[in-house]
Formats: C-alpha cells, sequence, structure tokens
C-alpha cells in the first residue's frame, strides 16, 4: 500500500519495533535456571550467570472466528545473562520480569512499551528477588477498568508486585514490593522456603514450597499457618481468569496432570495430561491454555481431552518454550526461550537480483517528473501519481483494495491555505494546505472552493497457503512530497526522487516480484 500520510502504530506494536528481532521460547526440564533458586545451596546467585542466558519474547496473539492464532515472535531482552519469568502489568502497558546482568545482583525489571526501555523497579541488593506477578485487588481494578486507557501507564501509588526474595540469609519467602519506591515487606513471614506462588482472591495465595517433595500450601493474608493441598507438584501455579480458583500441575511417576484447585473448598479436579515433561502454562481466558515444548506451542480448550498445535517456532530459531504469561487482555503473550546458535555450515540457497536498474531508473524518473509537479497531497499532480501507480499495481496482478471496486482509497480534505508563501522577495507559486475532514457529510458542507481529495492506493495480493493467507503482511510508502518551493536556478518544483519516489519504486518492484512467486501469507 502507498499512502500520502504516515499511519500512527500501536503502543506495543512500537515495543515490538523496538526490539526488532524474532524470538524464541523456553521449555521446562531446567527448573532451577528458569526461577527462584530451589534448594539451600542455590539460594545465592552464583557471581556469573552463564552466557548466554534465557531472553523473553513477545508474541501478538489474535482470535478470529473463535480461531487462537500466535504472531511472530520478538526478543525484548536479547543480551547475555538471565532474563526469565515475565508478567504483564494490570492493562498490559508495561512487562515485570526477573534479569541478573552478570553481577550476581537479580532485581525485578518493568519493560515500559511505551518507550522499550527497561529499568530496574528498585536495586535491593544483596537480597535478590525472582517470579514478580502484580497483586490484584478487585477494588483497584474495578477503579483501573474503568479510568485507565488500553496503553497508558497507571500510577504507581498503591501498586505493589508479589515477589519471591532470596535475603541475606538465604531464607526464601514472598515479599510484597512496592511499585513506588516504599520498603517491601514480608507478606507470610513463617511459610518459608517458597519458590512460586498465585493469588486466588484479594487475600487467599497459593504457595509453592520447596522440599522433597515441594508441597502446594494455601494461607490467607492476616492469619498464621497454612494448609498443605498436595504434594509433589510443578513450578507452575495460576489464577484461573473470572474465577477464585488456581491450577497446578500434579506430578506423578508417570504422566503429569494440570489440576484446577478451589483453595476456600479444597475441591481439586484434573484437567489435562500435561505434554511429556513439560509443567509451564499460561491462561488466555478460564477455558483456554497454552503450554509450549520444544519449538513449539498447544494449545487446550476447557472439554477437550488433548492438546492441539498452535504454532512452531523453529524458524525463528528457538528452543525450549517455557514461562509462559497471557495479558489481560489477551492480545499478547510474554515466553521465555533459549536462541538457537545459528551455524554457517548448512548449505544456503543461492539467490539472483530479479530488480533491473533501469526499470528502478525508470519509474523514479516518472514519479519525479516535473509533469507531477512535486506530488503535493491533494494537488492534480499527486493525483496524477495516484493514477500511475494504480496501473503499475494493475499490470503487476495485484487485486484492487480501495474504493468501488478501484484501487484509489479517497480522503476527504479541506483546504486551508494562507497567503502565498514569500522567499527573497519573490512570491513562490500558491499552493493549498490541505487538512483531513472527518467524514464525507462534513466535507459536503464546505464551501466549493474549500473542498480537496486525497487517495491512498491499495493493492492485495492474496496469499497462497490456505493455512497462512489469512496471516497479512503490510508493505508500504508515501508517494506525496512538497509541490512547490522558492525557486532554485529557476526551478520551483520539489521533484521528490528520494522522499519517497524511490521508496514507492522499490515497493513496486517487490509487488510485482511477490505476484510472479506467490507467497504464502497475503
Amino acid at each position: 500500500m502507498t499512502s500520502p500520510r504516515k499511519i500512527p502504530y500501536a503502543v506495543a506494536r512500537r515495543a515490538l519495533a523496538a526490539a526488532a528481532l524474532l524470538a524464541p521460547c523456553v521449555s521446562g526440564a531446567q527448573s532451577t535456571r528458569q526461577g527462584a533458586p530451589s534448594s539451600p545451596a542455590a539460594a545465592r546467585p552464583a557471581a556469573r550467570v552463564p552466557s548466554p542466558g534465557p531472553d523473553v519474547f513477545l508474541v501478538p496473539l489474535t482470535t478470529n472466528g473463535g480461531v487462537l492464532r500466535a504472531g511472530v515472535p520478538a526478543n525484548l531482552t536479547r543480551r547475555d545473562g538471565y532474563d526469565n519469568q515475565a508478567a504483564f502489568s494490570e492493562n498490559a502497558s508495561e512487562l515485570f520480569y526477573t534479569s541478573n546482568r552478570g553481577d550476581g545482583q537479580t532485581d525485578i525489571y518493568r519493560y515500559a512499551f511505551s518507550t522499550g526501555l527497561a529499568t530496574p523497579v528498585q536495586r535491593t541488593q544483596p537480597e535478590s528477588e525472582y517470579s514478580a506477578f502484580p497483586i490484584f485487588s478487585s477494588t483497584r481494578a474495578a477503579s483501573t477498568t474503568a479510568t485507565a486507557p488500553r496503553g497508558a501507564t497507571t500510577s504507581d501509588a498503591g501498586r505493589a508486585l508479589a515477589v519471591i526474595r532470596v535475603e541475606a540469609d538465604s531464607t526464601q519467602r514472598l515479599w510484597r514490593l512496592p511499585l513506588d519506591g516504599a520498603a517491601p515487606s514480608v507478606m507470610f513471614p513463617d511459610i518459608k522456603p517458597v519458590g512460586y506462588f498465585a493469588q486466588a482472591d484479594d487475600s487467599t495465595w497459593a504457595m509453592f514450597v520447596l522440599g522433597s517433595p515441594a508441597t502446594l500450601h494455601v494461607a490467607v493474608e492476616g492469619r498464621s499457618g497454612s494448609t498443605v493441598m498436595a504434594r509433589n507438584i510443578g513450578r507452575s501455579l495460576h489464577r484461573i481468569p473470572g474465577t477464585a480458583h488456581v491450577s497446578f500441575v500434579q506430578k506423578g511417576t508417570g504422566d503429569w496432570y494440570v489440576m484446577e484447585l478451589d483453595p476456600h473448598t479444597g475441591r481439586m479436579d484434573t484437567l489435562v495430561k500435561t505434554l511429556p515433561r513439560a509443567e509451564d502454562v499460561a491462561w488466555v481466558d478460564g477455558n483456554t491454555l497454552l503450554m509450549g515444548q520444544g519449538t513449539s506451542l498447544h494449545v487446550w480448550r476447557r472439554g477437550s481431552a488433548q492438546w492441539e498445535p498452535l504454532a512452531d517456532f523453529a524458524f525463528a530459531q528457538l528452543s525450549g518454550i517455557s514461562r509462559l504469561a497471557v495479558s489481560a487482555n489477551r492480545q499478547w503473550l510474554a515466553m521465555v526461550a533459549d536462541v538457537v546458535p545459528r551455524t554457517a555450515t548448512a548449505a544456503r540457497a543461492v539467490y539472483t537480483d530479479r530488480f533491473t536498474s533501469a526499470s528502478v531508473k525508470r519509474g523514479i524518473e516518472t514519479l519525479a517528473a516535473d509533469s507531477m509537479e512535486g506530488r503535493r497531497t491533494g494537488t492534480p499532480g499527486g493525483a496524477r501519481a495516484a493514477t500511475w501507480i494504480a496501473a503499475q499495481f494493475k499490470a503487476a496482478g495485484l487485486t484492487p483494495a480501495g474504493d468501488s471496486g478501484g484501487f484509489l482509497q479517497h480522503i476527504p480534505l479541506e483546504n486551508r491555505a494562507g497567503p502565498s508563501a514569500v522567499g527573497g522577495g519573490v512570491a513562490a507559486p500558491a499552493q493549498p494546505r490541505f487538512s483531513v475532514v472527518a467524514s464525507w457529510a462534513a466535507w459536503d458542507t464546505l464551501p466549493q472552493a474549500a473542498r480537496g481529495r486525497a487517495s491512498n492506493v491499495v493493492g492485495v495480493l492474496r496469499g497462497g497457503d490456505p493455512t497462512l493467507r489469512d496471516e497479512t503482511v503490510l508493505v508500504t510508502a508515501h508517494y506525496d512530497h512538497l509541490g512547490y518551493g522558492r525557486a532554485v536556478d529557476g526551478d520551483s518544483i520539489f521533484n521528490g526522487a528520494d522522499d519517497d519516489g524511490s521508496g514507492t519504486v522499490v515497493l513496486l518492484e517487490i509487488a510485482e516480484q511477490f505476484a510472479a512467486e506467490k507467497p504464502k501469507r497475503s
């Protein structure tokens, strides 16, 4: 698509662009490396963390016609060192994760999607924190839902994370870590050593307590003691969305199972057998569960007896998917993975250049010709450029996707031109100054002299793969330029060969080649 105006991207899309690369995921067998230390001997992190370590990746999720799809993963923490255990903020504007930068100190970092910056929540040396998760409050959730726009960063006042803190004497307990910088506080002083946890409701917590075997404890804030609900459990504890229940993985000598627990009544129900020796899950909603294994992501829905494949990220050079988290709006998945080193031993395909300099030169000379009058938005020159681009789309075999079955998508404009600009004592040619009008109905109310129109040029090449054709790759360039200006050596036309005539011609060349090769995606 070519367009006379740039289209703003959503906050999280900017984060993907900043992350810039494909992503991996990490699988279940590496338990101590993936979380808070699981034995007293491992309680204090070594001064040197293995390099490279696991990374956190962001994957877009979409649902179309009830079918869940996972997009291309992007690496948010591309660096040596330990990055793990991601959790989204309440409104999905931030991601919290555990990070060790190689100095023996482990802290919780917050990644802001609005800026792409990662900063520590608090630097707490010599104590270290793991497994951060925003503390849920039904009162706060109601007010946040009513007032916080999507993508906005809510105030840190009153917000806190629940974390596993490895204290100076190697004790591991569940702590409250305020986001406003206030002092952390232990939540259950007598329950230790805690490795993982889930919050069932405002005051009820399920905790994985280390031991042989590990046990599942339920405790209530403000009350002493806890109740042991299960033994020999896995590390993956989660509140089930829309309920006050939690899920956990029950391990056995043979198969492992995802279980649902009502912490108030003690009732347990078996949901589904896990993938072989995998234990990390995440809920998309109260009926849909994700699990990773190797390079693949799988999905289970209530009522089903088995897992179904959702995505295979082998193409992204990933291995061992683990530690999954889904945003509350169900649009994003965070996962942990190791990057598979790329080798130079594999045979490489030999490509030949199908573009010709002569074709590119002809296209640029056409768009930058004086007859296009600088391609200013809303001018006859801009309209001529749009008509020529549409003809190239048609010749390449693209399907029109504009208005009324054509390639042009028309945009209503209002001319707000003032007096002609003057430079060097010589008036520059008068040019319209257009702004976009909210609707064609509003456009109809304008004086005839104030009405203008511009066009996007839109063509579609339908993908050839029945499974992947609903995934869309957008290729875009803007074709407009500045029109006229103060004369330089007697020439007042701003031809715009490189802004963005060259980019538009490259787009046309790509369209022609893709049409000939019939890619899998649209």
